[in-house]
């Protein structure tokens, strides 16, 4: 299950007066196994080994 190597983070990392940065459209993140790119149609997360992801928007959560 993909989910798992996506979703998988440690609370601690957003415990209250942590400070949470915006990534701003057209702006990239990546680490080893994901890699998301922030659209104004929403964000894309993408795995790096297969290319299967989704996109989580307001109107909702695509697979692809």
């Amino acid at each position: 299950d993909w989910s798992s190597d996506v979703c998988s983070s440690d609370l601690g990392d957003y415990a209250p007066g942590t400070k949470i940065t915006t990534l701003a459209y057209g702006s990239t993140i990546a680490n080893a196994k994901v890699r998301c790119t922030s659209e104004t149609t929403g964000m894309r997360c993408t795995l790096q080994s297969n290319g299967h992801g989704f996109v989580i928007a307001r109107k909702g959560i695509k697979r692809f």
